[in-house]
């Protein structure tokens, strides 16, 4: 009887009976904590990887107006030697091998233009493996030798969702500008010419009424002067339908939550984490020499001539 009166203990039992639900509690903030946090983690790791590519990009698209500048001063460098209408060059011979001279060093401008459209465009790829490479060796197992590998850490895995030629291996391809360039001449000829009258009005102070007087001058090499033209490329555009972009997707697969309690019924299985990002050179002009291209990001939703697709496109927002 004595017993059955007792009622010490009791809170004991409580405890006990809401000390698993006290802990799975717990457990679910922990957990949930921790995918937050790895969600956060792998977007910043998306953010990252598109907008480094992109920088590079946009420092390929500055070379190219940089290079182009040099062209377009070549060209009025050429211009301006070429001294049309004003100068007569003593043969034809002679002013195409200026107009050759010039032609040959834009061309080779072209070149190197061509060259960093496609080393650029590498070098872009090449940066988003070295970032996506920094964040698995902070982050992730990868890069970890095995003694140092952390607990649960998996490495992110990355799909490039670029077309694979624009801009996969070049930015676009560039076209140049027609330049005539036009030139006067001497043609000689035989028998010389006879002369060309012509009236000359001298006035000034030594002649306060004015004076006409009648003249004749000879072609010089006893020759006639003819105009040449000769087309050569200038400064190139960039095709407007093959734009330059990065778009990248990380991917996770699921790993260990921190606390798991199976066998008392609490088994929890953690997602598999993906990010995606994009960014692309914007602000600068090739074609208006104009090398001010710096790095944005842009809508998830944003199509391209050249483009790659990738599920559920229409349900990211910006």
């Amino acid at each position: 009887r004595d017993l059955g009166r007792d009622q010490g203990g009791q809170t004991t039992v409580f405890v006990a009976l809401s000390a698993m639900v006290l802990i799975c509690f717990l457990a679910v903030m922990v957990n949930v904590g921790q995918l937050l946090h790895d969600r956060m983690l792998i977007q910043t790791a998306a953010d990252m990887v598109a907008l480094s590519a992109a920088n590079v990009q946009a420092a390929g698209h500055n070379e190219i107006a940089d290079l182009n500048i040099e062209v377009q001063k070549l060209v009025d460098d050429l211009l301006l030697d070429i001294g049309f209408p004003y100068k007569i060059w003593r043969s034809r011979g002679e002013a195409e091998r200026v107009i050759q001279y010039y032609d040959s060093w834009i061309r080779r401008t072209h070149e190197e233009q061509n060259r960093a459209s496609r080393v650029f465009a590498q070098g872009a790829r090449q940066i988003a493996f070295q970032v996506l490479g920094w964040f698995n060796q902070q982050y992730g197992q990868g890069g970890y030798p095995e003694r140092q590998r952390l607990p649960g850490r998996q490495p992110y895995g990355m799909t490039e969702l670029i077309h694979a030629t624009y801009p996969g291996t070049t930015f676009s391809d560039l076209a140049p500008y027609p330049v005539e360039v036009n030139y006067l001449y001497l043609q000689p000829v035989w028998p010389p010419p006879p002369p060309i009258p012509c009236w000359i009005w001298l006035g000034g102070p030594g002649y306060p009424e004015g004076l006409g007087r009648h003249m004749t001058f000879l072609a010089e090499s006893s020759g006639i002067v003819l105009m040449g033209s000769h087309t050569i490329n200038g400064r190139v555009r960039k095709d407007v339908e093959k734009q330059t972009y990065y778009r990248v997707r990380l991917s996770r697969p699921p790993v260990k939550p921190y606390v798991n309690l199976p066998e008392y019924g609490f088994d929890v299985r953690q997602p598999a984490l993906e990010a995606y990002a994009l960014a692309q050179p914007t602000g600068g002009s090739i074609q208006g020499l104009n090398p001010n291209y710096r790095a944005r990001f842009m809508p998830l939703r944003t199509r391209y001539t050249y483009d790659v697709d990738f599920p559920n496109r229409d349900k990211f927002r910006h």
